[in-house]
C-alpha cells in the first residue's frame, strides 16, 4: 500500500496578474509525484469564506450523457462515482482494485475464469427496495444486449460468457469469462450496478440468456419484447432526466442545465452512512458542477471565489493565480503527476483516405519527430510543469521502458533523413517535393488539434514553424472532441494532436495499438501493428504474472518506439485549485485525481481558529 503522506506547500510565482497586490521572486515549479498526497487542514478560518456545505467545481466540458451503460466521457465516469456503487471500487490511494458494493474481492477459481462476488448487506435502492444478486445479473445482461447502444464497453462484455445467481447461497453472484485477461478483475472496478425494477420493470431480459446473446447469429431485432426493451432502456431520458436517472451511490442528480451546470444532491439517511470506504463518503450537502472554458473568466471567478475546485485549469492560469497572494490565501494550488500522456499521431496508412502518402515512410516519420520542438513546447506553453516521455507507458510504472531516449530537436539531422529519403527538391516557397505515384508532391501535412484551450493551438503554431524550417509545410486544422474523434477513428488525417489517460492499474493496449483496433476503425489512429506486434499486445492481454508483463511491456514499446507512428511529447499533470475551508482533502494521481464527496467543511466553532492566514 502506497503511504499517506503531506507535502508542503510550494508557490511558484513566475506570472502576475495586474491585480495581484505584492510581487515576489519566481519560483521553480514544482510537480508532487506519488499515488496520493493529502492537504494541510486549515487552521484559520477567515471572514470572506462561505460557510455553505456545498462544493462547487469548475468544468471544462459536460458529460455526453448520464446513462448508466450508454455514454464515454471522462466527465459522466466521474459523476457516477457519486450516484452509483459498483461491485468493485478503484482504490485511488494505492491504484489497485477494493472491494465496492461486496464483501471483499470476488473469489477466483483456479483456471482464472470464474469469479464470485459476495454482496455485503442493507444496501437499499432509492424506493427502500434492497440490492439483489439479480440486479448484479441484470447489469451485465443489459450491458451484453446487443441492442444496448454501449458501443464503448461492448467488447469489454464480450468477455463475459455468462452470470448467475449462486444458488443455495445468499447474495453471491458467479461470472464466467470466455478468457484469461488482464482486467478480468479491474472491468468490475466503478461500472455502476443499476436496479432491475427501473431499468426492466417487465423484467424482459429474463426471458433471454447470456448464450444467445453471445450467438453472433442472434437475430436481436426480430425479437419484439427485446426491441420494445431496448427502445425503453436507450431512451434520452434515461441519460439526461434527473427525474430519470438513479442509482446506488449517496447523491442523485437534481438539477442539469445543459452547457451550464449539474447539481448532485446529497441522499438523506442512506446506506453509505454505514459505510467504512473513504470512497463512500458524503460530506458535502451539494456537489456542483459549473462549465466554464474561458480563461480568463476562470481566473476572475477563483478571485472571486466562486469556485471551489477544479482539476481543470491550463497550466497557464494556474501559474498566474499561484503568483498571486489573494489566490494563495484563499486556495491550495498543486500540480501532481498523472497516467497519461500527450502526442502527435502519424497516420502511417495514409493511402485509405488519400492523404499526405510522405507518411507512409519510416524515415520521413523520424524527420518529423526530430523536428518537434518538445522542450520548447514545454518552457514556454507548459511554463517547464510537464516532463518528456518517450513511449505510451506512464514513466511512474515499473513498465516504463527507461533504457528508449527522448528524441532531440535536431534539424540538421531531420534535413539529412529527408534528403534520404528523396524529398530534395523545393519549390518557390521552399517546400520540399518528391515525385509519387508519378506526380510532384509537397510535404504538405496538415495537424488536428483540440479547440478546447489555447495551449493547445500555441503547440501547433510552434510546431508549423519549427518544421517549416525544414521545408516541411504544416497547416493547422482546429477542432472539437467529436470531430478530432470522428477523423482519427476514420483514418481521415495526416497529423492529430492529442493525449491519453492511462491508469496504475495493469493495461491492455488493443484499443490503442493492435492492428485490428485500425481495420475496425477504432482508436489506434495511425495505423500501427503488423502479426508480431499483434501477438505480442494478445499476450500482455492475457498475462497475469506483473515481471512477465512488464517485460513484454518493454518490448511493446521498443517496437513502436522503433516504427514512429506517434510522436511523444510529455506526461500529463493535473492542475488543482482547492479552497483552503474544506478539510480532509486527498489528490490522486489516478483519475479523477479528486474525491469531492469526501470533502469536510471546517468552520468557525468547530474547532478552527478565526482570524487571517499567516
Amino acid at each position: 500500500m502506497c503511504k499517506k503522506y503531506i507535502l508542503p506547500s510550494v508557490l511558484t510565482l513566475l506570472i502576475f496578474l495586474a491585480v495581484s497586490c505584492q510581487r515576489k521572486k519566481p519560483l521553480k515549479v514544482v510537480v508532487e509525484s506519488g499515488q496520493y498526497l493529502t492537504l494541510p487542514e486549515p487552521e484559520h478560518w477567515l471572514s470572506d469564506w462561505s460557510t455553505q456545505n456545498s462544493v462547487i467545481v469548475h468544468q471544462l466540458n459536460e458529460p455526453d450523457n448520464l446513462h448508466p451503460a450508454n455514454g464515454s466521457s471522462q466527465v459522466r465516469s466521474e459523476i457516477f462515482l457519486y450516484i452509483h456503487s459498483a461491485l468493485l471500487r478503484t482504490d485511488l490511494r494505492t491504484g489497485t482494485v477494493q472491494p465496492g458494493i461486496c464483501k471483499s474481492l470476488p473469489q477466483i477459481s483456479k483456471n482464472k475464469l470464474e469469479l464470485v462476488f459476495e454482496l455485503k448487506e442493507g444496501l437499499n435502492w432509492d424506493d427502500g427496495s434492497p440490492l439483489s444478486p439479480e440486479d448484479v445479473v441484470f447489469t451485465i445482461k443489459a450491458a451484453k444486449c446487443p441492442l444496448t447502444d454501449n458501443a464503448a464497453f461492448k467488447p469489454y462484455f464480450d468477455l463475459v460468457e455468462n452470470a448467475e445467481v449462486v444458488a443455495g447461497a445468499e447474495n453471491k453472484v458467479r461470472v464466467k469469462m470466455k478468457k484469461v485477461y488482464v482486467q478480468n478483475v479491474a472491468l468490475w472496478a466503478d461500472y455502476p450496478i443499476i436496479q432491475r425494477a427501473k431499468y426492466d420493470p417487465l423484467n424482459s431480459l429474463a426471458s433471454y440468456t447470456f448464450e444467445q446473446f453471445n450467438d453472433t447469429a442472434f437475430n436481436a431485432a426480430s425479437e419484439k419484447s427485446l426491441v420494445d426493451w431496448a427502445a425503453s432502456f436507450n431512451a434520452p431520458e434515461n441519460g439526461f432526466s434527473p427525474a430519470s436517472i438513479s442509482g446506488l451511490g449517496p447523491y442523485r442528480l437534481k438539477e442539469w442545465q445543459q452547457g451550464q451546470m449539474l447539481v448532485l444532491e446529497r441522499k438523506q439517511k442512506h446506506w453509505t452512512k454505514n459505510s467504512d470506504l473513504y470512497a463512500d463518503a458524503a460530506g458535502p450537502d451539494q456537489i456542483v458542477f459549473k462549465i466554464n472554458k474561458d480563461p480568463l473568466s476562470q481566473e476572475l471567478a477563483f478571485y472571486k471565489q466562486e469556485f471551489d475546485a477544479s482539476t481543470s485549469l491550463s497550466s497557464r492560469t494556474l501559474l498566474k493565480l499561484r503568483g498571486d497572494s489573494t489566490f494563495n490565501r484563499n486556495y491550495h494550488g498543486r500540480f501532481v503527476d498523472v497516467f497519461g500522456y500527450t502526442f502527435i499521431a502519424l497516420n502511417t496508412k495514409p493511402g485509405v483516405n488519400k492523404r499526405a502518402m510522405a507518411l507512409a515512410e519510416l524515415n520521413v516519420r523520424k524527420a518529423l519527430a526530430l523536428l518537434t520542438p518538445v522542450d520548447k513546447m514545454i518552457e514556454v506553453v507548459n511554463k517547464g510543469v510537464n516532463k518528456r516521455v518517450n513511449g505510451p507507458v506512464a514513466p511512474m510504472k515499473p513498465s516504463y521502458n527507461k533504457s528508449l531516449p527522448v528524441i532531440p530537436f535536431d534539424i540538421k539531422k531531420a534535413n539529412a533523413l529527408l534528403d534520404e529519403s528523396g524529398w530534395l527538391k523545393r519549390d518557390k516557397d521552399g517546400i520540399r517535393m518528391k515525385q509519387l505515384n508519378g506526380m510532384n508532391s509537397r510535404l504538405e501535412l496538415e495537424l488536428l488539434y483540440l479547440n478546447l484551450v489555447p495551449e493547445w493551438k500555441e503547440m501547433a503554431l510552434m510546431l508549423a514553424s519549427a518544421m517549416g524550417k525544414a521545408g516541411v509545410q504544416v497547416k493547422l486544422a482546429p477542432c472539437d472532441l467529436s470531430l478530432w474523434l470522428e477523423r482519427g477513428t476514420g483514418h481521415d488525417f495526416d497529423m492529430m494532436m492529442g493525449s491519453w489517460n492511462n491508469s496504475a492499474l495493469p493495461e491492455d493496449y488493443t484499443q490503442l495499438w493492435s492492428s485490428r483496433s485500425w481495420s475496425d476503425n477504432g482508436l489506434n489512429f495511425a495505423g500501427f501493428g503488423d502479426e508480431r506486434s499483434d501477438a505480442l499486445i494478445d499476450s500482455i492481454a492475457i498475462t497475469l504474472d506483473d515481471s512477465l508483463r512488464n517485460e513484454m511491456e518493454w518490448r511493446m514499446q521498443e517496437q513502436i518506439y522503433a516504427q514512429q507512428p506517434y510522436i511523444f511529447l510529455y506526461g500529463l499533470v493535473r492542475r488543482t485549485a482547492i479552497h483552503r475551508r474544506f478539510s480532509g482533502v486527498e489528490l490522486y494521481a489516478e483519475r479523477p485525481g479528486v474525491l469531492y464527496n469526501t470533502f469536510r467543511l471546517t468552520h468557525t466553532g468547530a474547532g478552527v481558529k478565526a482570524g487571517t492566514m499567516p
